[in-house]
């Protein structure tokens, strides 16, 4: 049983937690109840990290709206946003031109996700997260 309880710690909360449960033999009914109150905590808890993230995009986009009306426009957001995006498609363009080197090919894989994940906050900085979007219609659509 140990095993059990050590293996789930390392993976998806909810998962482990329903995992264990589910270890203690539950009645159906009662079976039936966690796993509905399970599903509301988790819509909860992701409804809760997207807001989060929302409101963090939305600050840095306020800050940026305040010093541009007062003339004091900081450029270093949208330097670093050219500087990323050139150097993701540049990686890529590389990388799909030339034949992979033996030496640091991983380094060259390890920048590609890092510059990608970058390029993808600055997508969603700029743009909106569709993502997160379509993730709280989603759940306002399955809320009785």
């Amino acid at each position: 049983m140990w095993e059990k309880v050590i293996s789930m710690m390392g993976g998806n909360l909810f998962t482990g937690v329903t995992d264990l449960v589910k270890l203690w033999k539950l009645s159906p009914e009662q079976q039936l109840q966690f796993d509905t109150k399970m599903a509301e905590v988790e819509a909860t808890t992701r409804a809760a990290v997207a807001k989060i993230e929302a409101d963090d995009r939305n600050s840095a986009r306020q800050r940026e709206m305040e010093l541009a009306k007062a003339g004091h426009a900081d450029l270093t957001p949208k330097i670093l946003s050219y500087c990323v995006t050139a150097g993701f498609f540049g990686i890529l363009f590389y990388m799909l031109t030339e034949p992979m080197p033996t030496a640091g090919h991983d380094v060259l894989l390890v920048m590609l996700g890092s510059l990608g994940t970058a390029w993808t906050g600055i997508i969603a900085y700029y743009f909106g997260s569709s993502a997160g979007s379509a993730a709280k219609t989603n759940l306002l659509a399955s809320r009785p």
